[in-house]
């Protein structure tokens, strides 16, 4: 073998063992969970919140998604979740919809839009249909990941039909 010939093939594996390397690298800094493991609830928080989504506006609709619909309008029942100081009602709907393995589609990044709960979207009911969330039994103006829990909030996402007045939240533009 000629010398530049054994130089390349020097030069190749050493490259082949640096792709190996840095994967082996970067695998073992990798966090690998189960899907349970992924779901479990963590009791490491010192804020106790409780969650509840109902979706009761449409149960006298003319149902759309049977497959997925709930006959008596709650997707998940008060659940209690321990959570941090500085997490959001958003957090908390994060942890409730993994946890029990609810569907849920959201855009935005610190402060996310919530689209869709269990195949139930923004406007599935009219152009006035969508998600909505209430803290303590008060709306606000604001997205849900703007909003930081405290100990003993009970937060309530509510599917609505007509813009939040059909579940006690009048709209002010």
């Amino acid at each position: 073998m000629v010398k530049s010939e054994k130089l390349k093939l020097i030069r190749r594996l050493l490259i082949v063992l640096l792709f190996i390397a840095a994967a082996v690298f970067c695998i073992s800094r990798l966090k690998i969970e189960t899907a349970d493991e992924h779901r479990e609830i963590r009791e490491d928080g010192d804020i106790s919140v409780t969650i509840r989504i109902s979706c009761e506006t449409i149960l006298d609709k003319d149902i759309k998604d049977k497959k997925h619909f709930v006959e008596n309008g709650i997707i998940l029942d008060l659940t209690k979740y321990m959570m941090s100081d500085g997490d959001t009602a958003f957090d908390v709907l994060n942890k409730a919809i993994r946890d029990n393995d609810i569907q849920m589609e959201y855009t935005g990044g610190k402060n996310p839009y919530v689209e869709g709960i269990n195949y139930l979207y923004e406007f599935d009911y009219g152009k006035l249909s969508g998600w909505m969330y209430k803290v303590n039994d008060e709306y606000f103006g604001t997205g849900c990941g703007s909003y930081r829990v405290k100990d003993g909030d009970k937060v309530e996402f509510l599917y609505t039909c007509d813009l939040g007045r059909d579940i006690g939240n009048e709209y002010k533009e």
